[in-house]
């Protein structure tokens, strides 16, 4: 029984001093390869990106699309019409873009984007009123 505890013991003293030094060279080399853009590393571990950037090309986009063609479905403007008079009905404008083929649009109403819904409400109101 002896034996067999410093036999652990001893095998515990080599194995963690070396698991521990693995995992430092690991932690190296991972940071090596975060660091470096020509590894393979998945876009997001290395981008630069902020979420407000994101936010900012997101409404840039809906900008310079021309919206002036589009014809919105009937209950996606009453939804918008509703929503602006403070209805909390965002989750069916949403829904109601979805089915009116407008994905990029309905992204505005899945969360609190006021500056993106704003444009967005812009876009359907500004058309359903001409």
């Amino acid at each position: 029984m002896v034996e067999a505890l410093s036999i652990l013991g001893l095998c515990l003293a080599v194995l963690i001093p070396c698991a521990l030094l693995i995992r430092l060279l690991y932690a190296q080399q991972r940071s090596t390869r975060l660091s470096d853009p020509t590894t393979e590393c998945p876009k997001a571990w290395h981008s630069t990106e902020s979420p407000g950037s994101r936010l900012r090309k997101q409404v840039q986009s809906l900008n310079q699309r021309k919206l002036s063609t589009v014809t919105w479905p009937a209950a996606v403007v009453q939804l918008a019409k509703a929503y602006t008079a403070c209805d909390d009905c965002g989750f069916a404008l949403h829904d109601a873009l979805l089915e009116a083929g407008r994905p990029d649009e309905a992204e505005a109403f899945r969360g609190p984007n006021p500056s993106l819904q704003s444009q967005v409400l812009k876009q359907i109101l500004g058309d359903s009123d001409e």
